[in-house]
């Protein structure tokens, strides 16, 4: 944190940092990091009908012909389709074959080739709709044959599935332009419609999701991940392992960008391009998410795993990922009660507090509509968007804290008070202002009763009239604000040390 003229800018959220000389934040909860600035956030707004299930999976498809944009969830043993809108629903079920329930570690995973709307997941052979019809799923393969896999994508013109049943690193696509037709591998039909299938390493554990990124797909198991590369002619893909060291246990996790790929590792977050693995987390928020993921709450820790969704919001250039912490009263139940956001643009990070089952991005084909949908039990869910959240939605507190420094060097300072920088405050009902202070950095810091400020007013400084060696500042808003920018400080020389 820089400090010049008396004004200080709130920097990055560094919770695995120390305290003391943090060059960002120590907390920034309930905020979204956008435009340099601090956002308030808004929790879900709840909209629309019932699924009336526990959502596993969700997706929204276009219609090609008329552009009408549907939503798709799955549920243990359901899928279901409702028209797109600010208050989806009713909500009509399209179960068809669907009859097996879905496993705890397992959700439904959607893909879209032109009018057909896949649906794949363990136990289930893939299944196919017609988006904007009436119809039920029905299995995929109208010719041969492809089993049960807990993955599905598209990839150029092909059907992609992985992760099967009983070859959980084995990839399996379709003929080429044809998403229905799956002649047996190896033999000279599938070779002239350019069908075929990869078994992957076995050693780095099950295929746990694959993405398109233009000019190649990524296939993420446990502990690699390996790039498929269209080729054409008798291969037709190559395939290239390009991270022997990360991949995910969370494959709802995995949220692509243009032609990056972000996701959860199980020693933090990552970002790929297909060519390299950068860490984003590292020296900032990995400690801190292992330390309050709630592996605890579930043996091995798996299922907490596979319960961490991530969409994107491209209008804020945020990434909203959900988990359940290790104090969560929802131990060993599926809602998430926290998140973590970051700006994919400026590679900041914030968290927030929302009870959330499962995330979806969805952008509208034909527009410039980006959105997150959140859903959670019983709820037909509500938008994360800035788009239509209004003063009437409710904001969590937001809390601000500052890293701890001294302002004068080898000696005591006195802090007069403190002015927060905050705009756009109309419906914000309080504005509170808390300092801790030390002498020396072996004490635990002291907190200073809370102070209210009025920046609408010509008098916005807290009074503190502190003297110490080392100071923080904890600034906490309740409502809507556009922007938190920093803080405003009346120091002076204190005594000696």
């Amino acid at each position: 944190m820089k400090a010049a003229d008396g004004v200080v800018r709130f920097g990055e959220w560094l919770p695995d940092l120390p305290d003391y000389e943090n060059p960002g934040l120590t907390e920034a909860l309930n905020v979204l990091p956008t435009n340099r600035v601090y956002r308030s956030f808004a929790t879900m707004k709840t909209s629309g009908t019932a699924t009336g299930f526990r959502v596993r999976g969700a997706l929204i498809a276009t219609d090609p012909t008329t552009g009408s944009p549907y939503w798709y969830v799955g549920g243990t043993n359901t899928l279901m389709v409702a028209a797109e809108n600010d208050s989806p629903g009713p909500w009509t079920t399209l179960n068809g074959a669907i009859a097996n329930s879905l496993g705890g570690l397992y959700s439904w995973r959607f893909a879209q080739f032109d009018e057909f709307l896949i649906a794949g997941t363990s136990g289930h052979l893939p299944q196919v709709q017609t988006v904007g019809s009436v119809s039920v799923f029905t299995t995929l393969a109208s010719i041969g044959t492809v089993n049960a896999a807990r993955e599905v994508a598209v990839v150029n013109r092909f059907v992609v599935v992985g992760g099967f049943d009983l070859a959980r690193a084995r990839v399996q696509w379709s003929a080429i332009d044809d998403p229905r037709n799956w002649p047996t591998p190896g033999t000279s039909t599938a070779q002239s419609l350019q069908s075929g299938e990869q078994t992957l390493d076995m050693n780095y554990g099950d295929i746990m999701r694959i993405v398109d990124l233009g000019q190649y797909a990524l296939i993420f198991q446990k502990r690699a991940i390996t790039r498929m590369t269209y080729v054409g002619g008798n291969v037709v893909f190559q395939f290239e392992t390009m991270d022997y060291e990360h991949g995910t246990m969370s494959p709802d996790s995995v949220v692509v960008i243009g032609r990056l790929a972000y996701f959860v590792d199980y020693s933090g977050f990552y970002v790929t391009d297909g060519v390299q693995t950068r860490a984003i987390g590292y020296g900032k928020v990995d400690n801190y998410f292992r330390r309050t993921l709630g592996e605890d709450n579930q043996p091995g820790g798996e299922y907490v795993y596979a319960q961490i969704y991530g969409a994107a919001d491209k209008a804020s250039k945020c990434i909203y990922w959900c988990y359940q912490t290790s104090g969560s009263s929802t131990a060993n139940a599926a809602a998430s009660d926290a998140l973590i956001i970051y700006n994919y643009e400026e590679g900041r990070f914030t968290r927030a507090t929302d009870s959330v089952e499962v995330l979806v991005g969805a952008e509208i084909q034909g527009t410039r509509r980006s959105f997150v949908r959140g859903f959670k039990a019983q709820v037909a869910g509500g938008y994360l968007d800035d788009t239509i959240l209004t003063d009437t939605q409710s904001y969590n507190a937001a809390v601000i804290e500052t890293a701890e420094i001294g302002y004068v060097a080898g000696g005591n300072a006195f802090l007069q008070g403190l002015a927060p920088v905050v705009t756009g405050m109309n419906t914000v009902t309080g504005l509170n202002v808390a300092v801790r202070y030390r002498s020396d950095l072996s004490s635990t810091p002291a907190l200073t009763d809370t102070g209210t400020s009025s920046p609408t007013t010509r008098l916005p400084f807290v009074n503190f009239r502190r003297e110490a060696r080392y100071h923080s500042a904890r600034i906490t808003i309740n409502g809507r604000f556009e922007a938190a920018i920093g803080l405003q400080y009346q120091v002076k020389k204190g005594s000696p040390v």
